[in-house]
This record gives structure tokens, sequence and C-alpha cells, in this order.
């Protein structure tokens, strides 16, 4: 009997590996032949994504405008819209669906949003601040050039 207990422990542990890596690790995905990944997401999940990308690229926009004026308040708010507080509003059905690396960049990206809100509330110099977009949109140019987003079938 002991026995048995074994191989049903066994046979669950792979189990919840396999989900692990569906689930969390891989996400819904497909490699194409340019070496990059299709997200297979449904038509909301996707606007929710592009939405959220498309806020990335106004964010960028109001800090280089503010960079260039020395507003560091236009920087500051721009910066925080698209910082920590924008990516708690990711629903687990998305989250489950996008690659590990995707959602890392995507992470990374608020967080380094947010780093650029608190330098533009501690008045860091706007050379320090330009540095660190810089930083940020790495990531925007990693995913965009690992990852598409395909219309879903009709």
């Amino acid at each position: 009997m002991e026995k048995i207990w074994k191989y049903i422990s066994a046979f669950l542990l792979i189990i919840i590996m396999v989900m692990v890596y569906k689930f969390i690790i891989s996400g819904s995905t497909l490699k194409l032949s340019d070496n990059r990944q299709a997200i297979l997401l449904d038509s909301s999940e996707r606007i929710f994504i592009l939405d959220e990308m498309n806020a990335f690229i106004v964010a960028i926009a109001e800090i280089n405008r503010g960079l260039s004026e020395n507003n560091f308040d236009q920087i500051q708010k721009a910066s925080a819209a698209v910082g920590e507080a924008a990516r708690t509003s990711v629903e687990a059905s998305v989250l489950k669906k996008l690659p590990l690396e995707f959602k890392a960049m995507g992470f990374q990206t608020h967080g380094g949003f947010e780093e650029i809100s608190k330098m533009a509330a501690s008045r860091v110099s706007t050379s320090a601040i330009q540095g660190k977009l810089g930083e940020v949109m790495q990531n925007c140019v990693a995913c965009h050039s690992g990852y598409i987003l395909p219309q879903p079938a009709k």
C-alpha cells in the first residue's frame, strides 16, 4: 500500500510541475519562424496589453518633454502613472497566458518608471533621469524584438 502512495505522489508531483510550467513559465505562446514568440490572447486581453504598452509610450513622451523643459513635476507625474501602482491592475487570467520572461520585463518596466518617479521627486539631474529612461526603454526593445500579439482568430 505504501508503494502505491509513492507512485501516486510522484504522479501528482509531475502533474503539478507540468501545470506550473504551462501556467506560470511558458504561458500561452507559439514559437514563430523569425524566433519571436506569439502570445495567444483573446481580444480583450490583447487590447489590455496593447493599452498598457501605449501608456508606456505616452509616459515616455511626457517624460522627454519634462526633461527638455526641466519640469520635474511633469516627469514625476508621467512616470508615476505607469509605475508600480499600474502593475497591480493585471488580471490573473491574463498573467497566466504571458510567458515568464514577458511578465518579468513588464514588472521591470513598471519598476523602472517608479524609480524615475522617485528620481524626479528627489530632483535628481535630468541627465541621470534620461539615463534611467534609456535603461527602461531597453525592455521595450527586447519585448518588441521577442514577442508579437497576433489578432485572435474570429
